[in-house]
């Protein structure tokens, strides 16, 4: 942690370095897709009919199940498909929630049924390691904060929520399950675990 915290108490920095990673997911997984050798298929858009595109398009929102009849419909899912490669490193991106959920039926396919589903919320308004990341004094003097004190501090630099939930979820892994220890974990032995952020 640094000492001078200007950009995490940027109002903007955080959206904008945001944007700045997912250009760099799309940009690359735009070249990794062109390397490959159906890059002369995705090239000649212009087969894409508009209008079959668009009646896919609405069949889709209403909730109908479709499957392509004919080349024009087959040229369309081909697009998306190529599209979906793309928008697979793009975070936060439906593609990259598919791939989680892909992920996880695969750790399930492996290791059989979850014992146990967690889900962890904690208050980074009353734990002082929050508040001490969140302050921008260089020296750690604990003081008794109003809520509303507690608010704004926490509200003006989120990424000191971010680490203080990042150290608590690291903490838990190690501790609860006992993941990476030779112990058993308060759940008995473990095999797997799968965690995610909620987006």
């Amino acid at each position: 942690m640094y000492y001078d915290k200007r950009f995490q108490m940027d109002t903007y920095f955080p959206m904008i370095s945001f944007n700045h990673a997912q250009l760099k997911g799309s940009a690359t997984g735009s070249k990794l897709l062109s390397k490959r050798g159906t890059f002369q298929s995705i090239a000649t858009l212009r087969a894409v009919d508009p209008l079959v595109a668009e009646d896919i398009a609405n069949r889709l929102v209403k909730g109908d199940h479709v499957k392509p009849a004919s080349a024009a419909e087959q040229r369309c899912f081909d697009l998306i498909r190529d599209l979906d490669a793309i928008a697979g490193h793009v975070k936060g991106s439906v593609t990259s929630k598919k791939n989680l959920r892909n992920e996880i039926w695969s750790t399930i396919s492996f290791f059989n049924a979850p014992t146990c589903f967690l889900t962890i919320s904690w208050s980074d308004l009353h734990h002082p390691l929050s508040l001490y990341y969140a302050q921008t004094d260089t020296v750690y003097c604990p003081e008794i904060r109003t809520a509303d004190e507690r608010k704004l501090l926490m509200s003006s630099n989120p990424v000191a929520a971010a680490r203080f939930f990042n150290y608590m979820v690291n903490m838990f892994i190690a501790d609860v399950p006992g993941w990476q220890s030779e112990e058993r974990g308060l759940f008995g032995h473990k095999n797997a675990f799968y965690g995610t952020v909620e987006q």
